[in-house]
Parts: C-alpha cells; sequence; structure tokens
C-alpha cells in the first residue's frame, strides 16, 4: 500500500515520514509532498491508497486537494490531520467522505490507529473483488453445464417452478 503525507509545514512531513514505522502497518511506500501542486504531481504517477493532509494550505485547501485526488482514485482513503478544530471544516470533511479529522499535536497512536483502519477496509475490498471474481470465473467455467442441463430438461419436458 502506499500513503501520501502532505503539509505545507515541512517539518510535520519529514516527522511523520521517517519517524513512524509505517510498515508495521501494512504501509509499503511513503511519499511526501510540501504543496498540494507536488501531491498531485505524485498521484498522478502513483497509486495512492491513503493520503494524509493538512486542511489549511496557501495555494489549495486540504479539502480541494480531497476533491481532485478523488479524480485519480474514489478509492483513495484520506485522513485530514490539522490545528483547525473550526465545525465547518468537520463538517465538510464527512462530506468528502474523510476517514478521520485528527487534530494537532499530533496523537502519533491515534493516527497510527486511523492508517490501520484505512488498511483494513482496503484489504477487505481487495478480498470483496477477489472472492467476486472467483464466484464470476466458476460461473463461467460452469455454464455449459448449466445449459446442457437446462436444455436436457426443456426436452424431457420437466416442469419447472417460475422463479427458475
Amino acid at each position: 500500500m502506499q500513503l501520501l503525507i502532505m503539509d505545507d509545514e515541512a517539518s510535520v512531513v519529514n516527522t511523520l515520514a521517517l519517524t513512524v514505522q509505517w510498515e508495521d502497518s501494512g504501509i509499503e511506500e511513503v511519499h511526501t509532498a510540501y504543496s498540494a501542486h507536488d501531491a498531485l504531481k505524485i498521484a498522478a504517477r502513483n497509486s495512492i491508497d491513503i493520503m494524509i493532509t493538512d486542511i489549511r494550505m496557501p495555494e489549495m485547501s486540504g479539502l480541494e486537494l480531497i476533491e481532485v485526488m478523488r479524480s485519480y482514485s474514489r478509492k483513495t482513503r484520506c485522513i485530514i490531520l490539522t490545528g483547525h478544530d473550526e465545525f465547518e471544516y468537520a463538517k465538510k470533511a464527512m462530506s468528502y467522505q474523510t476517514l478521520d479529522y485528527l487534530l494537532k499535536p499530533i496523537d502519533y497512536a491515534e493516527l497510527i490507529a486511523s492508517v490501520q483502519r484505512a488498511v483494513e477496509q482496503i484489504e477487505e475490498e481487495w478480498r470483496e473483488v477477489a472472492s467476486f471474481q472467483r464466484i464470476q470465473q466458476t460461473l463461467r467455467a460452469n455454464l455449459p453445464l448449466l445449459r446442457a442441463q437446462l436444455l436436457n430438461d426443456l426436452l424431457r419436458n420437466k416442469s419447472m417452478a417460475p422463479d427458475q
């Protein structure tokens, strides 16, 4: 899984990227960005699974960034990490389906738990997709047999329930 950490405060980005053992949470690659423009460039080149972003930044707000990121992938999980505890921001973040709205100073345990929840959600989606694909594959493999059985039943004039 790929994580993008985006904040206009380089110290926040660097501290998170270098001090947290992200691989323990299932993160294979950590990308860092210090502006929304950089974050979008990274997202255009990489499949970002989880993004941590600030909310107030000079060129684009974190909410605007999330909206643009959704055009790259609707599946990207977003976590807001900000020093602003204004209700309107939190309300808007909910409408953008952010996973969490965390406040600075950073509670590392809370942030790691949030990332782990995101990883679990993504893995569950992958399991569901894999299960659906197995069902489709099984149906495709057995479709000739099912058709033959149906044709055989019809030729024998076997009665069928209306729902069949």
